[in-house]
């Protein structure tokens, strides 16, 4: 579209419809807005060269490692970090303007304390398990990423959480299950401050996915002591629905979808939930607290659901008070849900929730003619449809007429709104 406008400036000009001046200010913010192609280039060179430099090296390693007397392995582990630590140290000296040196030097750094750790520990066979092995990485990480100011760090980093999440769910009660929660905490403001820093910067972008995502497993991951229990549910839908508010606020409604992860992951995976939910067998496997027979929810745990809950409504609040579009059903949907849950036994309601959430998304997309609205109020109801006839037995004709149906309603309706 820039392209476009840039092309058409001239014309603009012999028409008199703008002034050679304001052609020249719109060239100058198309081209800041750009950035320059060269630098981002080098940069994606820089990353992925010291991605394949610091995975080669292991390899080499790896295959004569057997052979190597305890000494050469000792400095064999030891050399890639040093190496790394002196590429950071040259680009915060000499080339600290230059982001290809910093993210180029930071990533090999960060790959380079993690492979260092690993033959450490393999030479004098220190045992360990993969948390700790995570969470040491992730602690001398932790500094490269705000001395260098890496982008591509930080999303190692948040991959780093991931993991580490991943390998505490089965960690109920422990302390280890709190280090991804501590990790993440700490490595948020850097988040914030590379979002004001470079808001356009594809590291940032990729960013708004992955942090969260690795948010959404790591409180999960905390909140596992309840984890066979639906009450689970509630502050997990709370936080779904804090994802989808901050996905529309005014930073991140400017990007387009496949940017925004906040909303995508917020209304996808609160439809999921809500479909989960939607069938019977769910609310007969899991009871309320079938987790805590033997004692009571602990209080981090408690503190947790209350604050999830808690900032969700404050997030709709400001909505309801400051907002300038109108309320989306995912804004406030944890709160019926979130009743049904307590009430339990609460299929049937869950079913009506997502009927009127498809049917608000049907009028909205019909008042606003927005085609996407449009259609996920459809699919939200035929695959709402649809699943109920795979749970209740239902002959083939009827249900290969009722798929026919929905079928030529979801043409007609497309039809309708994009020639209206």
């Amino acid at each position: 579209m820039s392209k476009q406008i840039v092309a058409g400036l001239d014309e603009l000009i012999r028409e008199q419809v703008i002034s050679p001046e304001v052609a020249e200010k719109i060239r100058t913010y198309y081209a800041a807005k750009k950035g320059n192609p060269v630098n981002r280039m080098l940069l994606a060179f820089g990353v992925i060269g010291a991605l394949l430099i610091g995975v080669g090296v292991i390899l080499l390693v790896a295959h004569n490692w057997d052979q190597l007397s305890r000494t050469v392995k000792t400095a064999l582990s030891f050399a890639p970090l040093l190496i790394g630590q002196a590429l950071c140290l040259f680009s915060l000296w000499k080339k600290n303007d230059s982001v290809p040196w910093r993210e180029s030097s930071a990533t090999f750094l960060v790959l380079a304390i993690g492979a260092s750790i690993s033959l450490v520990s393999q030479t004098y066979h220190v045992a360990g398990t993969m948390p700790s092995f995570f969470s040491s990485w992730l602690l001398l990480a932790l500094p490269v990423v705000y001395l260098m100011r890496s982008s591509m760090a930080s999303l190692m980093f948040f991959l780093g959480i991931l993991c580490l999440s991943f390998c505490t769910w089965d960690s109920w009660s422990s302390p280890v299950l709190q280090m991804p929660f501590i990790f993440l905490v700490a490595i948020l403001p850097h988040y914030i401050l590379q979002c004001k820093r470079d808001p356009h910067n594809s590291f940032t972008l990729f960013h708004h996915w992955l942090v969260p995502l690795t948010t959404m497993n790591v409180l999960i991951g905390f909140l596992s002591v309840i984890w066979e229990s639906y009450l689970i549910a509630i502050p997990g839908a709370a936080l779904l629905s804090i994802f989808f508010m901050i996905g529309q606020l005014d930073y991140f409604a400017a990007l387009k979808t496949r940017y925004n992860g906040y909303k995508v992951i917020g209304l996808l995976v609160s439809l999921w939930v809500l479909f989960f939910y939607s069938f019977g067998f769910v609310w007969e496997e899991f009871g309320l607290l079938p987790a805590m027979q033997n004692g009571s929810i602990p209080l981090a745990n408690m503190v947790l659901i209350g604050s999830l809950i808690i900032a969700a409504l404050l997030f709709l609040y400001n909505k309801v008070r400051y907002g300038k579009d109108k309320l989306h059903p995912i804004d406030f949907w944890f709160i019926p849900f979130g009743v049904m849950i307590l009430l339990g036994q609460g299929a049937v309601l869950v079913n009506l929730l997502l009927l009127a959430i498809g049917i608000w998304c049907i009028i909205e997309g019909s008042k606003r003619m927005n085609l996407g609205n449009f259609n996920l109020g459809l699919l939200t109801i035929m695959l709402l449809v649809g699943l109920r006839f795979v749970e209740y037995d239902a002959s083939f004709v009827v249900r290969g007429v009722v798929f026919i149906t929905m079928g030529i309603c979801f043409l007609c309706a497309n039809i309708y709104i994009t020639k209206g």
